[in-house]
This record gives structure tokens, C-alpha cells and sequence, in this order.
């Protein structure tokens, strides 16, 4: 039975380390569509944990507000996709 929840463990532990990185590989893609914006998931990602923390949330809480922060943007990838330049001023 132990080695059966081991290689459960295990797995599980696995299966998380990959929702990480397509979500990564995700939020990537998003900033490379939007340079202008880049890193804003990250940031966001990084305050709702530590508001999290400050909250005493569960780490599986915590993990899920991290995944969310990062993924929030997903949208802005094809928000704008006609738009040729950003311009963060008017222009004349």
C-alpha cells in the first residue's frame, strides 16, 4: 500500500510540474505578442501569492493563485492581433 502512494505521489507531483510549464509555455506566448506588457503576469502572479500567504491559504490555494495570476492575461494574445505597433503616447 505505502509503495502504491509513493508512485501516486510521485505522479501527482509530475502531473503539476507539467500544468506548470504549459502554463509557463502559455503566458510566454503571450508576452511575446505583447512585448509592451511583458513580465505583467509574473508580477501579478508573484502579489496574489503573497497576499495569499498573508491570507494563510492552503499552498494548494496558493498554487492555484499562481497558475491564475500568470494565465490571467491569456486574452491580450489575440486581443489586438491586426494592430501593428503599440504606442504607449497619441499619436498625431
Amino acid at each position: 500500500m505505502e509503495e502504491h502512494s509513493a508512485k501516486l505521489s510521485a505522479s501527482e507531483k509530475k502531473l503539476k510540474a507539467n500544468l506548470f510549464d504549459a502554463v509557463a509555455a502559455l503566458a510566454a506566448i503571450v508576452e511575446i505578442s505583447d512585448p509592451y506588457t511583458a513580465g505583467h503576469q509574473r508580477r501579478v502572479a508573484q502579489l496574489a501569492v503573497a497576499i495569499g500567504k498573508e491570507l494563510q491559504l492552503s499552498q494548494q490555494q496558493i498554487e492555484g493563485i499562481n497558475l491564475a495570476g500568470i494565465v490571467h492575461d491569456r486574452h491580450s494574445a489575440y486581443q489586438n492581433k491586426n494592430q501593428v505597433f503599440k504606442f504607449p503616447m497619441k499619436i498625431i
